[in-house]
């Protein structure tokens, strides 16, 4: 049987249990147990607020991404039916040209729809004026050019390439402004009264100018060809209905908070790495004071006072 080993010997005069029982040995472990219990509740709370804060808000995203879809269904958008207005060149400022076109047979047929133009849409305007072309195979390049020089004074340009069965072109440039309309907008169209129509691919210029001269072209036809002139017809156009859309809001609502959700995880972590610097600057305090030989009183007071 092996005896148990004595203590060692003494120090000082005192054994290691003596020491152990001081009261200043009592002071100094009741400091460093105070130390560590603080070191631990620290670590534990810069624990939670670095993992169980993003974790918390990972998890309210989720559960906001796994809810039913919140949706609403507007029905159809009905366009508004609109009354085009009357062609009214001499009102508008503008010139109408009427050109052969390049497979048309001699004849005075634009002539003839000059006329008719003349008569029934301008009461009797200059406006309407027929345009000669030297060449017919060069009257879509001669009217273009011709109406580039012109500019916003011509309004469009008729190409009449066929008598029977009556096929036309109307040409207009689309970078020409048109009265009360503003430039040429594919986004949101304006009408020549200033009203706003409904955002489409139609813009303004189109249906309170090229149709109107469409449907004035084609009555000065109807009476040239066949000798009898057109009753007044009333024009409406309509788009079709847009289709019905749906809004998720849940949707809309995470595309409102992951932004926000970022910018304060990145926060937080910029927090906890200032927070680490300043322990690792508190821990270098603390062993500089203990080179310069202080005394165990003085290192918690300085550390305290540190923390």
């Amino acid at each position: 049987m092996v005896a148990p080993s004595p203590l060692p010997p003494a120090v000082g005069g005192r054994s290691l249990l003596q020491r152990l029982c001081s009261p200043r040995a009592r002071t100094q472990l009741a400091a460093i147990l105070r130390k560590n219990a603080i070191l631990t509740f620290r670590n534990r709370k810069e624990a939670m607020r670095e993992f169980g804060m993003p974790l918390l808000m990972l998890i309210v995203l989720v559960m906001l991404s796994n809810l039913p879809t919140s949706t609403e269904m507007p029905a159809a958008v009905q366009q508004p039916v609109r009354s085009m207005s009357p062609l009214s060149l001499a009102a508008a400022g503008k010139q109408l040209w009427v050109a052969p076109g390049a497979s048309l047979p001699p004849t005075d047929l634009p002539s003839r729809i000059v006329a008719s133009l003349t008569q029934a849409v301008n009461a009797g305007s200059t406006n309407v004026t027929y345009f000669p072309c030297e060449l017919a195979s060069q009257c879509d390049n001669s009217v273009m050019a011709a109406y580039a020089q012109q500019g916003k004074s011509l309004l469009a340009a008729v190409i009449v390439d066929s008598v029977s069965p009556p096929s036309y072109r109307i040409r207009m440039d689309t970078v020409t402004y048109a009265p009360g309309v503003g430039a040429y907008n594919t986004s949101a169209a304006y009408a020549a009264d200033g009203s706003v129509l409904p955002p489409d691919q139609t813009p303004g210029v189109y249906t309170n100018y090229f149709m109107p001269v469409q449907a004035a072209v084609d009555a000065a036809i109807i009476q040239t060809v066949g000798g009898v002139a057109p009753q007044s017809v009333q024009l409406r156009t309509q788009g079709f209905p847009a289709a019905a859309y749906t809004v998720n809001t849940i949707g809309s609502t995470l595309q409102i908070i992951v932004p926000i959700y970022m910018t304060f995880i990145f926060t937080l972590q910029v927090r906890v790495l200032l927070t680490r610097i300043l322990e690792e600057k508190e821990k270098k305090i603390k062993i500089t004071l203990k080179m310069m030989g202080l005394s165990d009183e003085m290192f918690w007071a300085s550390w305290s006072i540190t923390s």
